[in-house]
């Protein structure tokens, strides 16, 4: 998140998310940052980020926060913004 917000190196954050994942593919925070930051925000992928949202959810579908992250993720879309 830090080559992200702080170097704004897109390449590099997204190599490290995709290392996160790979390391521990159910790391809930991570695949949502991925979404939302990295994929959606950063990269313009908004299908693929609501994807990796949706995925999250699926990995823990009691989880309140990655809900909460897949209403940020698709709701842009709906609405158009």
């Amino acid at each position: 998140m830090a080559l992200l917000l702080d170097k704004w190196d897109s390449a590099a954050a997204e190599r490290e998310f995709l290392f996160a994942l790979e390391l521990n593919p159910r790391y809930i925070q991570a695949r949502d940052w991925y979404a939302l930051f990295y994929l959606q925000l950063t990269a313009g992928r908004l299908e693929e980020g609501a994807k990796h949202a949706r995925l999250a959810m699926e990995t823990d579908p009691l989880s309140g926060y990655s809900k909460r992250n897949l209403g940020d993720d698709i709701m842009p879309q709906r609405v158009g913004c």
